[in-house]
């Protein structure tokens, strides 16, 4: 098995992260093809779970990544998030950045490259510049598009907002601090399509 792969240790199944690419692929195409003009330029962001204390100590418990997460970046870590580009097929990961301090009780602090190697995307940058890279991307965008001349809506941040059928619980989208951002959002075209990525499974997943 060549590329990098998930695993959980010595003896356990590993999943080659050329799975996920599939998965991100799967819904990447199914946006382009929808019925939204703003779709093809537009982009997916979605949070992965958060790290969590129990209680009021300093303990973490296990942690599990959010499903959604986990079956578009396969991502192990807690409080990433992934950015899916639909026009360029592009996927860049964002990952905590720790003081040098944490290594003490962490052990080495892994770095953006570190983190690109391990998930197979095709770049990792830090949560903090999160805001920043998409404000940049959406301006280059809208510039690229032309929207006024093609009479186009400018591209999106499409972002994940739905309920589990099952549990009742809701997926949330993240917030952010730009109201440049904040006035790009779509909440209604990613999740019916992401839920039924999962449901119709490909080959890799059988």
């Amino acid at each position: 098995m060549s590329g990098p792969v998930f695993s959980m240790g010595l003896s356990t199944y590993k999943v080659p992260f050329s799975l996920h690419r599939t998965n991100r692929t799967k819904v990447m195409e199914r946006i382009q093809h929808s019925t939204f003009s703003y779709a093809k330029h537009s982009l997916i962001v979605l949070h992965g779970g958060k790290s969590y204390n129990r209680n009021d100590t300093d303990h973490e418990p296990i942690f599990r990544q959010e499903s959604y997460f986990h079956y578009l970046f396969g991502v192990k870590e807690p409080d990433f998030y992934g950015l899916l580009d639909i026009k360029t097929n592009e996927c860049i990961l964002f990952c905590p950045r720790y003081p040098k301090e944490y290594a003490t009780w962490m052990g080495t602090i892994l770095l953006p490259n570190d983190f690109c190697d391990m998930y197979g995307v095709d770049g990792v940058k830090y949560v903090d510049e999160l805001e920043e890279y998409l404000e940049d991307l959406l301006k280059k965008r809208s510039v690229e598009n032309d929207v006024h001349k093609d009479h186009q809506e400018g591209s999106k941040l499409l972002l994940l907002r739905g309920q589990n059928s099952d549990s009742g619980n809701w997926y949330e989208p993240p917030k952010f601090q730009s109201d440049y951002l904040n006035k790009q959002i779509d909440t209604e075209i990613l999740f019916k399509i992401l839920a039924d990525a999962r449901v119709f499974k490909s080959e890799e997943e059988l």
